[in-house]
């Protein structure tokens, strides 16, 4: 009798979910979730102190994570453009997201970030050789503007979707007004009827990772996760890319576009290594569709044990940042 062959599926996708909430209820309760409140929006307070009780927040924090995986799911098979039905990308996500208590910790900008990246996704992957797109990237750079206002991180991914706009063929003179346009709007409206006081305007101050004097030993530790995640990101984009560039150009578009993202989050923590937790969800989900592909595009055999290994190595990681 032929034995079935193991695939990633539902069970595997559950596994990782619980994975990720293992790993931050740990972190919550080893007090290695809590972090020092800093106020890096425009205007308005961040959101790391939305919710006061922390124990509300990490809850809140991870079901927003959970639902963002698991939106992805749909998300692909509407754009069909990672070629698999198997949910890979978002079992890596979680087991990534789950490694570092700077993501699970508490309700923050990297989950918020996130999201807005998602959002900012699903109108821009309509647009392709679309002739006439301005409705689209003004409501993009109405989410960035908003965003920006409470959190200064938002204003970093500008130039991903200016990217985006001229990877899917849509970015032409009227995009480009509309996309400032809605860049103004909002900042515009809420000084106008005085919701937001010019008084509390707070310039964005970023610090660059290599000019830092002196690293905590727990930061180092955050530092190898991330380095990790990247090569092995890098190394998949590499083999991923010659795959697709063979193949269809829509499909070779949208995922520029997530690579883009991941690739921009990358220099954000390095550029401005002080507010390192805002981009690291954007960044693992980025890296996340290159594992996805990587399994859609080679006839990987052992599939499910790449995928255990993988899980052992962030929880290693995970446990590296706790005991340093």
């Amino acid at each position: 009798m032929k034995r079935k062959r193991r695939t990633i599926g539902k069970d595997t996708l559950s596994l990782s979910i619980i994975f990720m909430l293992v790993l931050g209820a740990i972190a919550f309760l080893s007090g290695a979730g809590h972090f020092e409140k800093s106020e890096c929006g425009l205007f308005l307070p961040s959101p790391e102190s939305w919710i006061p009780l922390p124990i509300a927040s990490v809850g809140t924090n991870l079901l927003l994570l959970i639902a963002i995986g698991i939106a992805s799911v749909f998300f692909n098979r509407h754009y069909n453009f990672v070629k698999t039905s198997q949910p890979v990308g978002q079992t890596a996500f979680f087991l990534m997201a789950g490694s570092n208590v700077l993501v699970t910790g508490e309700l923050g900008t990297s989950t918020l970030l996130l999201i807005a990246n998602f959002v900012c996704f699903s109108f821009l992957f309509d647009t392709y050789r679309k002739p006439n797109a301005t409705q689209e990237f003004f409501i993009v750079a109405t989410i960035i503007a908003l965003g920006s206002m409470v959190q200064y991180a938002f204003l970093m991914m500008i130039p991903v979707f200016i990217a985006a706009g001229f990877i899917l063929q849509a970015m032409r003179i009227r995009e480009i007004l509309a996309f400032g346009m809605g860049l103004i709007a909002p900042f515009w409206v809420g000084i106008g009827l005085g919701l937001l006081p010019l008084e509390q305007f707070r310039l964005p101050r970023p610090t660059i990772l290599f000019l830092q004097t002196g690293i905590e030993e727990s930061s180092v530790a955050i530092l190898v996760n991330i380095g990790f995640t990247l090569l092995t990101a890098i190394l998949m984009f590499l083999n991923n890319e010659i795959k697709l560039y063979a193949g269809n150009s829509r499909v070779l578009a949208l995922n520029n576009i997530i690579s883009v993202s991941g690739l921009a989050a990358a220099i954000c923590m390095i550029a401005d290594y002080d507010n390192l937790p805002a981009y690291l969800a954007t960044f693992y989900y980025a890296c996340s569709y290159q594992t996805a592909n990587l399994f859609a595009l080679r006839d990987i055999k052992r599939g499910p044990l790449l995928m255990d290994i993988t899980a052992i190595i962030y929880a290693a990681l995970f446990a590296a940042t706790l005991l340093t």
